[in-house]
């Protein structure tokens, strides 16, 4: 009789199993695949799926008795760290060529599919006890999953080195993600790696491949970091393309800079004061200064090579209002237009708010209602009727 744990295990394998292929179904028709980030990432998602599925089936004993298929286990399994690679390359908006490498890693796992295949064969056509079989394929199955370990282990760590030490390579993404998110997905998959390691030494000091006790954790444990990555992944792709395709847009309708030429001066009268605010404000205005998000009052005086003092009495005197609330005005009121446009009615409203100058939900959110008196959903609502993506 199976002990509760066991079926636990089963029911959350083939749950997750499910949950797995329904991601992939609902992201094909959703997004037709064509982002080569999204494919990658739903291929980690499959192989990881079919992987466990045929786990699944050796736990209740669906395997067939025909000695091809029972002893045919695909390593799925395989193919987890490669595409994740493949997705992180493509993500990062890094240029370089992986199409050698996805060929490489296809001709691995065939090689590894055709030898096991000879080797039933060989093993078949042979007249071997049943005792001496189990054991030659244990050992074949625990001399196959090294290879593996090496290969995948070796991909993971040159991952984990591209995102922390690729400086200049990432700077472009940088704009649009902070990449923390990837970098929580590689520190607990470090903790897997160590499990792993123990897993595979077990393995080869009992001389027996996969003891359940070690391995079963890492299955349900890989399971749900790589759905989350799955889940996530998705919804942050979609997020940082909304993000690129609004600032290209924004900047599209950029001015030509126009020199502000104003110095610093003592005692200027209300009039000249005014004309000064109205020339910095064009700047602002015409360059799109403010849906920079690191963009200060310091920073701005710099630029304009005044004393941060001059510009912000400008700017209080010129418009009523701290230089914060007056920025901040600017992006509330380029976030309404965008959040009115039917073209970006799809698109994420944190997307907007950030592409509109603030640098997270809780500035964006706070300072849209204390300007309009409500919130960006809410706004989103009253023009367009439609609810948040």
């Amino acid at each position: 009789m199976q002990s509760n744990g066991f079926n636990l295990l089963n029911i959350l394998l083939i749950a997750g199993v499910i949950q797995g292929f329904l991601f992939n179904i609902i992201t094909f028709f959703k997004n037709k695949l064509s982002n080569k980030a999204i494919l990658f990432l739903n291929l980690t998602v499959f192989f990881l799926s079919a992987n466990n599925l045929q786990a699944w089936l050796i736990n209740k004993n669906f395997i067939s008795s025909n000695f091809y298929i029972k002893y045919m286990q695909i390593p799925w399994y395989f193919f987890l760290v490669p595409m994740f690679y493949l997705f992180l390359i493509n993500y990062l908006k890094f240029n370089k060529r992986y199409k050698f490498f996805l060929v490489f890693s296809i001709v691995l796992f065939a090689v590894a599919v055709i030898t096991r295949l000879v080797l039933l064969i060989y093993l078949n056509t042979h007249d071997y006890s049943q005792v001496y079989i189990d054991g030659f394929i244990n050992q074949y199955n625990l001399i196959e999953e090294t290879v593996i370990f090496v290969y995948s282990i070796s991909i993971f760590y040159y991952s984990v080195y591209i995102i922390f030490t690729y400086k200049k390579e990432l700077l472009y993404i940088l704009n649009f993600d902070n990449l923390n998110w990837i970098k929580f997905f590689l520190f607990f998959s470090m903790g897997l790696v160590l499990l792993w390691i123990i897993a595979l030494y077990k393995s080869h000091e009992l001389s027996k491949f996969n003891p359940s006790k070690y391995y079963d954790p890492i299955r349900i444990s890989i399971s749900i970091l790589i759905y989350w990555l799955g889940y996530h992944g998705t919804n942050q792709l979609r997020f940082v393309n909304n993000r690129i395709f609004i600032r290209n847009q924004i900047r599209s309708r950029i001015a030509v800079n126009q020199p502000v030429k104003i110095r610093n001066e003592d005692g200027v009268d209300d009039k000249k004061q005014q004309a000064q605010f109205i020339e910095i404000d064009s700047y602002i205005n015409n360059t799109k200064k403010f849906t920079d998000a690191k963009l200060s009052l310091e920073s701005l005086a710099e630029e304009l090579k005044i004393s941060t003092s001059f510009l912000s009495s400008i700017i209080n005197k010129g418009n009523k209002t701290s230089f914060t609330d007056y920025i901040n005005d600017y992006r509330v009121n380029q976030a309404k237009e965008l959040l009115k446009d039917v073209e970006y009615a799809n698109y994420k409203i944190l997307s907007i708010g950030m592409e509109s100058g603030f640098n997270s939900k809780s500035t964006f959110y706070s300072a849209f209602k204390k300007h309009t008196g409500i919130t960006p959903v809410q706004y989103k609502k009253s023009v367009l009727n439609f609810d948040e993506q």
